[in-house]
């Protein structure tokens, strides 16, 4: 066997990074079963900074107190959203820890067999790994992603500014909030392998794409200046384009993966 020939070097290549990848997959997937905690906290810690520099920035002279709450709302409810999606998640996953099967299949693709007690067990010994912490990797930096996005679009108000000022942010936190909550349930769900999971995150799609319409309808009855428009309308069809990415990329993966059909519908492949 020639070891410098191409057709030998390309399949061993390819399975030393398929290796590497599990490894490192495998190692992400444990690494946020134990350190989520000191996440979430740098996370409220990074956005109360951020809250501070964007009220400095304001150009509000000598601010009341009245007025530096209502700049600094929008963006602190931004930094709560996902640690209190994330406190309500973990809470209803330890008060319940229930697994049970839905009743009604979604995913029809393939032929499946219920998961025995030694394909569970080298489930829990394996952990999550490959493209299934991909997601869940891609689901936790959806927050941080839309939040800067927030950060740079939506300046801090107060209650004296234009009325199309206070739709926007109204409008914008609230939707940016929503998802980021859901998001991080979703998360949750799919750290502690909820059987739920795959639809919660189908749901939450569906809200992300709907919430953007809501904004658009919002701010077209809030007498917006003309030259916002534009770039209001490139923002919601970059965000709806992020969404309809990601549908494309993952509903097939959801479908069909054995990692999702026996951590998530207690199923493997038949033979």
């Amino acid at each position: 066997m020639n070891l410098r020939d191409p057709a030998f070097l390309l399949p061993a290549a390819c399975g030393w990074l398929a290796r590497r990848f599990l490894v490192s997959t495998r190692r992400i997937g444990k690494a946020l079963e134990v350190r989520m905690d000191a996440i979430v906290g740098a996370w409220a810690a990074v956005l109360l900074l951020a809250t501070g520099l964007k009220i400095a920035g304001s150009g509000v002279v000598s601010p009341t107190v009245g007025q530096m709450l209502a700049m600094a709302f929008p963006f602190l409810l931004l930094g709560a959203a996902p640690v209190l999606g994330y406190r309500f998640a973990i809470a209803c996953a330890v008060r319940t820890g229930d697994r049970r099967q839905p009743s009604f299949r979604l995913a029809r693709f393939g032929r499946w067999r219920e998961a025995g007690p030694l394909d569970r067990r080298r489930a829990r010994i394996g952990g999550k790994a490959g493209f299934l912490v991909s997601l869940m990797v891609g689901l936790l930096l959806n927050v941080p992603v839309r939040s800067l996005k927030f950060l740079a679009i939506v300046p801090p108000i107060v209650p004296a500014d234009p009325y199309w000022s206070q739709v926007l942010v109204a409008t914008f936190t609230l939707q940016a909030a929503t998802v980021n909550f859901l998001y991080m349930v979703c998360f949750v769900m799919a750290l502690r392998s909820r059987p739920l999971f795959p639809r919660m995150l189908l749901l939450v799609w569906m809200v992300d794409l709907a919430s953007q319409g809501l904004i658009a309808s919002a701010m077209a009855t809030s007498g917006l200046p003309a030259e916002l428009v534009g770039p209001l309308i490139a923002t919601l069809h970059e965000n709806l384009a992020e969404v309809l990415i990601s549908m494309a990329l993952w509903l097939p993966y959801l479908l069909v993966s054995d990692q999702v059909n026996l951590f998530f519908r207690n199923r493997v492949r038949a033979a």
